[in-house]
């Protein structure tokens, strides 16, 4: 192999180390560890996937179904929500984590990708945007699909039932029971490891693998959740949620939701 290979090659294989999809199982488990090896762990791999606003975002669950929350799915969305939520959230993100620290340094995005760059030229540079884009797109469907049509009262805490599961078995092993998501976004304190599930709170319509290709045909995806969604507004919804979960059906101008209200 000739030494003006080496670098190219090199450059690969780092973009593909740091934008690889299998590093996507155990991002969110490693978001509700406390310790401070799993924090700054949790902040360079953000900053390989492009993806620092998860931190403010969605650390602990503050701001879940909340209308005014950007990464959340409003009832009735679609992809369009991915897009809707990156632009605001990237910016706040990038000054509160600016204030963090405490001055104005480039974030690890910007470094890694710099690195890429210089490690392999223009085409290392580009794949491994690209790696990182596709990684943060999978994330933001996992987001979307986890918590699509649910609504919070922004006075009450979140429950178990703010968010979707999954108890499927490989779901479960392979992702580092990612699937038990109520548990962890209700009590984030709790290693992933003694996530437990809930039997009886709102599921997805199969495991992880079958919802993410799903939500990513519209047609399929809202004619197999709409009777989700309507029935978590009959059956777990309190009151002042009901009125909000309400509100979002009737503007959705979809003939199921507004029929329903």
């Amino acid at each position: 192999m000739s030494l003006l290979h080496v670098p190219t090659l090199g450059g690969r294989i780092f973009s593909v180390l740091c934008g690889s999809n299998l590093q996507f199982m155990d991002d969110a488990p490693t978001i509700y560890r406390s310790s401070d090896w799993a924090k700054h762990g949790f902040f360079r791999k953000c900053g390989m996937h492009l993806f620092y606003h998860l931190l403010p975002a969605n650390e602990y669950g503050l701001s879940v179904g909340i209308f005014q929350d950007d990464p959340f799915p409003l009832a009735t969305e679609s992809q369009r929500m991915e897009h809707r939520g990156q632009a605001p959230e990237a910016g706040r993100a990038w000054r509160v984590h600016a204030v963090q620290r405490g001055d104005s340094r480039p974030p690890i995005s910007v470094l890694l990708l710099t690195a890429a760059w210089s490690i392999g030229g223009t085409r290392t540079g580009v794949y491994f945007l690209l790696c990182a884009l596709w990684r943060k797109a999978l994330l933001e469907i996992v987001n979307y699909m986890e918590h699509y049509g649910i609504v919070r009262d922004p006075g009450t805490p979140v429950q178990p039932r703010h968010s979707r599961n999954t108890n499927r078995r490989i779901s479960s092993w392979s992702m580092f029971n990612l699937t038990r998501h109520s548990h962890h976004l209700v009590q984030g304190e709790v290693p992933y490891q003694d996530l437990k599930p809930f039997a009886d709170e709102p599921m997805m319509i199969g495991c992880y693998l079958t919802t993410i290709v799903v939500a990513l045909i519209p047609p399929l995806w809202h004619r197999l959740m709409t009777p989700k969604v309507l029935a978590w507004d009959r059956i777990h919804a309190t009151e002042p949620e009901r009125r909000l979960a309400a509100d979002a059906n009737a503007r959705s101008g979809m003939t199921r939701f507004v029929a329903a209200t």
